[in-house]
């Protein structure tokens, strides 16, 4: 792989950002996002953060990590190698994967700092889906 990995996946998830949102104010607002769904970005995730122009196949970064989610922020699913369509905030179950198409960190950033909360609450709601609490 030529892109950065970090994190230590011990949840099975995995994050696929730009490598742009590769920044701190961005993975300040990926890890509140997780934390309050009860994860660690840092423990229970990977973090992949991809060049604009790259592809990669997201059944080799499910099986290689053995992972059981990926969330893809601004990613779009064709460039992930994916056939079937995803929707922002709708997740999807294909193959006994779930997997998300979530907006990107900097428009959730924007939208925060214009006093908005759309684009957060639908994430929201579907990381919940994913993820409910028992």
């Amino acid at each position: 792989m030529d892109f950065p990995v970090s994190g230590q996946g011990k949840r099975a998830i995995g994050l696929i950002i730009r490598s742009e949102e590769n920044r701190e104010d961005c993975l300040q607002q990926l890890a509140g996002i997780l934390t309050a769904a009860g994860f660690s970005m840092e423990e229970d995730a990977f973090l992949f953060a991809l060049p604009a122009q790259h592809s990669v196949q997201a059944s080799d970064l499910l099986r290689r990590h053995a992972l059981s989610h990926l969330l893809l922020f601004d990613f779009p699913p064709t460039r992930a190698g994916l056939v079937f369509p995803l929707a922002v905030n709708r997740p999807v179950v294909h193959s006994g994967y779930t997997m998300l198409l979530a907006p990107s960190l900097d428009a959730i950033l924007r939208e925060k700092a214009a006093g908005g909360k759309t684009l957060r609450l639908g994430l929201w709601q579907a990381i919940q889906q994913i993820f409910p609490k028992v």
